[in-house]
């Protein structure tokens, strides 16, 4: 069994069935973040998917940081199909906590790094690029509002009004 998307209510409500999870013992159950993402990626192969708003954002993991997946929670919620059992996601972050609906599932995470979220007038890719330049990792203190980031002693203008130009030293 795959997961599903309910279009048909607002928000979009995913829902994860059981079978998808691994049996770790008894009642508990684990997901990766990396299964997650597959999870995800393989829905949205499904022409059914194209038309609607993007499910996910994923930032693969490196030497320094662990795989990052989210949901897109402007559009989505997220469900685990209901029951008398727990899940812990395991080995990377999510926002699962900010997009669960509540039932009886029991869900655990374990994130590691501090999410940034995008700011208007902010491509992801750009956001990406400026997580990749400044050398961002969970401890590196991070400050966004709508008009700037401030990572440290660094302060980025990101309205869109003016352009700055930092040198790594």
């Amino acid at each position: 069994m795959a997961l599903t998307v309910d279009y048909s209510v607002t928000p979009f409500l995913i829902t994860i069935p059981q079978s998808d999870l691994t049996l770790d013992t008894g009642t508990r159950y684990t997901l990766t973040v990396d299964e997650f993402w597959l999870l995800l990626r393989d829905f949205t192969d499904n022409q059914n998917a194209m038309p609607h708003p993007k499910l996910y954002f994923r930032i693969p993991a490196t030497s320094s940081t662990p795989s990052i997946t989210t949901i897109n929670e402007t559009y989505y919620a997220l469900q685990f199909e209901d029951g008398m059992y727990s899940v812990n996601i395991i080995n990377g972050n999510t926002n699962i906590r900010e997009v669960e609906v509540k039932n009886q599932v029991s869900v655990n995470t374990n994130n590691t790094t501090g999410f940034v979220t995008v700011a208007a007038g902010v491509s992801e890719d750009r956001l990406t690029d400026i997580w990749q330049y400044l050398n961002l990792d969970a401890t590196n203190p991070v400050s966004i509002n709508d008009t700037q980031i401030s990572v440290g002693a660094i302060t980025i203008d990101i309205t869109g009004t003016t352009t700055k130009t930092f040198t790594r030293q």
